[in-house]
Order: C-alpha cells, then sequence, then structure tokens
C-alpha cells in the first residue's frame, strides 16, 4: 500500500500514514525500514498488519519511503492511482 506521513512524534517513536482522504495507518520507528527519519509528507510504501497496540486492528509494518520527484499535486494523484490498483 502506499500512502504519506501525516504525523510522526520523533520523541514517543511512532507516527500515522494517510492513504487519500479515507484512512491513517499507525506505525512504530521499529516498522521504519530506512536510515533517514521519517517525515511529515513523506511519500512510503507499506504492508498492512495486525495491530500489536489496543485499540487498532491494523497497522503499517515493512515502511519505506518512496522518492517520487513529484509537487505536492503530482504526488497526490500518484498515491490514489496506486492504491486504485494503477501501476507505475
Amino acid at each position: 500500500m502506499v500512502g504519506r506521513v501525516r504525523k510522526y512524534d520523533e520523541l514517543r517513536g511512532f507516527g500515522f500514514i494517510m492513504v487519500g482522504f479515507r484512512k491513517d495507518y499507525f506505525f512504530h520507528v521499529h516498522q521504519w525500514k530506512s536510515d533517514r527519519e521519517p517525515k511529515v509528507g513523506t511519500v512510503v510504501m507499506f504492508e498492512v498488519i495486525p495491530a500489536n497496540k489496543p485499540g487498532f486492528q491494523h497497522q503499517a509494518g515493512n515502511v519505506r519511503p518512496v522518492e517520487t520527484g513529484l509537487n505536492a499535486e503530482q504526488t497526490e494523484a500518484f498515491v490514489v492511482a496506486l492504491n486504485d490498483g494503477g501501476a507505475l
């Protein structure tokens, strides 16, 4: 799945990934698979896994940043297209 980091709390080590305007997925820094720090607005690919946090059914796992080289409008179209079954 593809989304964007909507929020990240560096001190607490977790954040949320927004997929379109529909859903947020919780992620913990242990699921972040990059040497770079998570940043708000970063486009990421991830897997949906069962949550180990009370109150959540699913969370993001194997989260990794994607370099798109696109502006904000193009990035939104890219994310929507991939999540709706489009291809790169």
